[in-house]
């Protein structure tokens, strides 16, 4: 204690004398003794990420010319540069208050101390949901309540809100809070509702809503499909619409004319109510391509129809198929599937394993193998074994891996890889150092995915307001969706 009294008395002294060059003697004895000075200040935090709004209270030591040291607890002027904190002079407490650098110092006298403070924007806080889809230009998401938003594109009524106008941030669909999932085709959406009834509207020029047979009448809000409660899964392609039943009855209905329905073979007529593909009740899970589909049965066997002229079905051929014809098993068994997705002309699937194949059209680098030309078959990308879900987009992929990271390639004109730039990525590429993506998915030219407990992000093209931000500005890397 009399050690740090007298320090701080000669700190006090130290402004009048040591500031100005000159020194103080220690003690009352007649013997006269070196000067103690305050030579240096330092600042505790040194440093500091400081969001705005916060405050933080700092320290300041000094160290003498005897070497020693002690807080600062008076005589210390403090301050500030810049506009991105303000401190207190006289007690050392800054906040933050705006996004930038600062350095804050500590005087006395002469003898000056500083920190540096970084002030951080406060993170934009998205709300979390539990199903989105996103179409050609528009976006669907139901949250966590159950109710349903969309924004995008508007102009064949595919967003659902009474109106052909076009939406640049969320807006609420009806009253109801019990949806459950969505799809989104190019200009239709559908929705199924946690009592398994089925919902679609927008542009029904091929039946592709589902209402009535010759229906062509496009809906602007959502409209009942038939009147069964059991519809448990729904996809929609660009022009066409696919659902699984409960009893796991695979149904189609919308565009055929490249066979994308698989109701019958040499069939391309359009259907205009749900249609079921088969007898077979075994089927688990569905995918739709912009004209061609595919599904997963119970035994992990992968079955695909429709167009196939860069061989998107993979099965070896260029020829389409209007009924499920079983993928390629050249390079890998066709029962160990576990997870599939298909994009603009061509599919992304992860084996049990975890291992990755592509196959299709690769115009665009989108089957991330670096080489040109598309595959016919379903063919291993890379030797990893840890990918977990894929989406593919109209010629972009994206992947997660079982750590959580987020990995794009492919087509990039629009930002749709979230890598910051438009050019074209030839292999996957991982998106940033986030560890806690789930549930990616694609549309035409956006993407998006979901992370800090359901959170919306997303990212690409932004020309209709699918990115749902307020603007319609290109986002080029992962952003907040309010």
């Amino acid at each position: 204690m009399k050690r740090f009294l007298s320090h701080l008395f000669w700190s006090v002294v130290c402004v009048g004398l040591v500031a100005c060059g000159g020194g103080a003697e220690k003690g009352g004895s007649s013997t006269p003794t070196p000067a103690t000075v305050l030579q240096a200040i330092s600042i505790t935090p040194s440093s500091l990420s400081l969001p705005v709004g916060n405050s933080q209270a700092f320290v300041a030591t000094g160290t003498y010319s005897d070497g020693s040291s002690a807080a600062l607890t008076s005589g210390v002027v403090w301050g500030s540069n810049g506009p991105a904190v303000n401190i207190n002079a006289g007690t050392g407490v800054a906040t933050a208050v705006s996004a930038g650098m600062a350095t804050v110092t500590a005087s006395v006298g002469t003898v000056v101390g500083s920190a540096s403070v970084a002030a951080t924007a406060l993170p934009v806080v998205g709300t979390p949901y539990r199903s989105v889809a996103a179409g050609h230009f528009h976006t669907l998401g139901v949250r966590n309540d159950g109710t349903l938003y969309a924004w995008g594109l508007n102009q064949h009524g595919q967003l659902g809100d009474a109106t052909l106008v076009d939406k640049t941030a969320p807006v609420r669909i009806g009253s109801d809070a019990n949806w459950k999932q969505v799809a989104a085709g190019e200009y239709h959406s559908l929705a199924i509702k946690t009592d398994g009834t089925l919902w679609a509207w927008g542009l029904n020029i091929d039946g592709q809503l589902g209402h009535a047979v010759g229906d062509t009448n496009r809906r602007t809000v959502p409209v009942q499909v038939g009147s069964d409660t059991d519809w448990m899964a729904v996809a929609a392609g660009k022009n066409h619409s696919l659902a699984l039943k409960s009893d796991f009855s695979l149904w189609a209905w919308g565009r055929n004319a490249s066979g994308q329905l698989g109701v019958a073979a040499g069939d391309t007529s359009n259907r205009y109510v749900p249609t079921a593909v088969g007898s077979d009740t075994d089927w688990m899970a569905i995918a739709a391509g912009a004209d061609h589909s595919l599904a997963l049965k119970n035994a992990n066997s992968l079955w695909a129809w429709g167009l196939n002229a860069n061989g998107q079905l993979g099965d070896n051929t260029t020829v389409r198929k209007e009924v499920p014809t079983a993928v390629d098993a050249t390079n890998t068994p066709n029962t160990q599937w576990v997870t599939v997705s298909a994009g603009g002309a061509h599919t992304l699937a992860v084996r049990n394993d975890g291992a990755l194949f592509v196959w299709g059209s690769n115009a665009q680098s989108q089957l991330g193998n670096g080489l040109a030309g598309p595959l016919l078959t379903p063919t291993r990308l890379g030797l990893e074994t840890d990918w977990q879900l894929v989406a593919a987009g109209g010629a972009h992929s994206v992947a997660k891996k079982r750590d959580g990271s987020l990995w794009t390639w492919g087509s990039n004109t629009h930002g749709q890889l979230g890598n910051g730039t438009v050019s074209v990525v030839t292999a996957p590429g991982r998106l940033g150092t986030a560890r806690d993506w789930s549930n990616p998915v694609a549309g035409w030219d956006s993407t998006f995915g979901q992370r800090n407990s359901d959170q919306l992000w997303g990212w690409g093209r932004n020309t209709e307001g699918q990115q749902g931000n307020g603007n319609l500005l290109n986002v080029l890397a992962p952003a907040v969706v309010p």
